[in-house]
């Protein structure tokens, strides 16, 4: 029998057991079962990362986003930020670049029907108004106006939930 492992992200993996079966002079991997692990260690971690809450729409400033992220990668390991706030944010400058793990994730509860609540109108930028880096985590975001690119995502970078180029509702373009 044969065990593959997937590392998955926030500490789930997943685990596909086969058989290696010999037929006609080939040799096959048969499937037989599939499991999800979840690592006890990984939420050790995870409850050790540093945590920046964004609790205005200001675009810098203590409780900004662009301060929560400079705090962020300021700070050693991963980096949790995290919004308390919602409305439509208006960057006059691309926010600092995301240095290292760091998720950047706008869902405030509730989040109906995967609707994001936070709007960044980017449209006075001509530049990307997001840089990743890889491990970062970008999500719940409803990004518009911007004439370049409105993420830019280096290997292994996450950008997910995310309206690009339409309001908040993902029906029109913006």
């Amino acid at each position: 029998a044969i065990t593959l492992v997937h590392a998955g992200r926030h500490g789930v993996h997943a685990a596909f057991l086969y058989n290696r079966v010999r037929s006609n002079g080939r040799t096959q991997l048969k499937f037989i079962q599939a499991a999800v692990v979840v690592v006890c260690l990984s939420f050790a971690a995870a409850a050790s990362a540093d945590s920046f809450s964004v609790t205005n729409t200001a675009d810098s400033g203590p409780g900004s986003l662009r301060d929560a992220i400079t705090r962020a990668n300021a700070t050693p390991g991963d980096d949790f930020v995290r919004f308390t706030v919602t409305g439509v944010l208006k960057p006059a400058t691309p926010y600092p670049t995301a240095v290292g793990n760091i998720a950047i994730d706008s869902e405030t509860p509730p989040l109906i029907h995967a609707v994001p609540l936070v709007e960044i109108d980017a449209s006075a930028l001509s530049v990307p108004v997001f840089h990743l880096t890889s491990g970062s985590y970008l999500r719940a975001f409803a990004i518009h106006g911007d004439h370049g690119a409105a993420v830019e995502a280096g290997d292994a970078a996450i950008v997910g939930n995310c309206f690009i180029g339409t309001d908040l509702t993902g029906t029109a373009q913006v």
